[in-house]
């Protein structure tokens, strides 16, 4: 991106420096040009409106993608910072000309005191037909965003493949109306939502394929039904139930995962009883190859018979590496390489 925008100064100092008739690049025809702007960050295409009376406008009709990404404000400027901020995305939606946009992200400290600012980005996303919409809303402040459906429901939603919501406050009924109205939702990302309690869909996903819960502290139940998932990523405390497909991953009884390859599973010491869903995994993912157990907190483990895996049950014959992570531990455990699910495996790491 660096060279084209180089490219595009150089050009535009020639302009200046020769006649009119010597610059090529503007010979191309506009369809070319917006799409090497399309290459360019946001500000640098921006930029490009400087070179021309032809080229003044020609940035509002790229149709990838609408960055917004100011992080590191500080504190004591974050008030005029925000103001800026707002004026420059306001600006840029009234001027782009493009009846699509691929991705629409804003990255900037904003909290609930411009629910309405943020209620027309989105609702401007949804009618551009966005695919991938990214709201990581880091705020400094107590009052987050509250994501409501009402900007939502004056749109379709079905040209949405990727949901990340971070420092946003969302409820499971919200989100349950979005999965519920986007048939090709291929990606969702929820982080450090306090609202979030339970995600619970009334219908099947079949394209989600990643699923990445993060830092909701309220979150009890997560129920989906998505058999083409390929990776899912939950981090926190303790949640009283996870359900994939109706079938509890905390019980003995999942379904077969047989596209899976890597298990990593972070197990706190005040969560022990976590080690029970390992057993459920390995069980039900005959072709595991590699397997990472990241115990944390744990100076002295004491699992004697925890991760019995019988071996006539869960053979493992794709199994080669084990991974244990053990914190205060210097050399491997004798009790976790006695209970390695398979003899072939090729390599232990504690």
């Amino acid at each position: 991106m660096l060279l084209v925008y180089s490219l595009l100064i150089f050009t535009a100092s020639n302009i200046q420096r020769t006649n009119l008739s010597q610059d090529r690049l503007s010979d191309l025809p506009d369809e070319i040009l917006v799409s090497i702007l399309s290459l360019l960050k946001l500000e640098e295409s921006q930029r490009t409106s400087i070179l021309s009376r032809r080229w003044r406008y020609l940035w509002t009709f790229v149709t990838c993608n609408l960055v917004f990404d100011k992080q590191g404000c500080n504190l004591t400027a974050l008030s005029s910072e925000r103001s800026k901020f707002i004026v420059w995305v306001n600006d840029v939606l009234e001027l782009h000309q493009g009846d699509t946009i691929d991705e629409f992200r804003v990255f900037f400290d904003m909290d609930g005191t411009f629910s309405t600012v943020l209620d027309n980005w989105i609702s401007f996303s949804m009618r551009k037909k966005v695919k991938k919409l990214s709201l990581n809303l880091s705020t400094l402040g107590c009052r987050k965003y509250s994501l409501a459906s009402q900007p939502l429901q004056s749109y379709s939603l079905e040209s949405l493949t990727d949901l990340s919501l971070t420092n946003v406050e969302v409820t499971g009924e919200v989100l349950k109306y979005i999965l519920s109205n986007c048939p090709f939702i291929e990606i969702l990302h929820v982080e450090a939502s306090r609202t979030l309690m339970n995600l619970k869909t009334s219908c099947p996903l079949p394209k989600l394929k990643h699923l990445k819960i993060i830092y909701c502290q309220c979150l009890e139940h997560i129920q989906i039904h998505a058999i083409n998932l390929v990776s899912f990523e939950y981090f926190g405390c303790g949640t009283t139930r996870i359900l994939l497909g109706d079938h509890f991953c905390r019980f003995p009884k999942l379904p077969k995962l047989r596209n899976l390859r890597l298990l990593k599973l972070d197990i706190h010491r005040l969560f022990m009883d976590g080690i029970l869903c390992c057993t459920s995994f390995l069980t039900a993912s005959p072709m595991l190859q590699r397997i990472v157990l990241k115990f944390v907190g744990l100076d002295d483990p004491q699992m004697d018979g925890e991760i019995n895996v019988r071996r006539d049950t869960c053979p493992h014959q794709c199994l080669k590496v084990v991974e244990f992570i053990v914190g205060g531990l210097e050399t491997p455990h004798p009790e976790f390489i006695q209970k390695t699910p398979h003899p072939d495996v090729t390599s232990i790491c504690v």
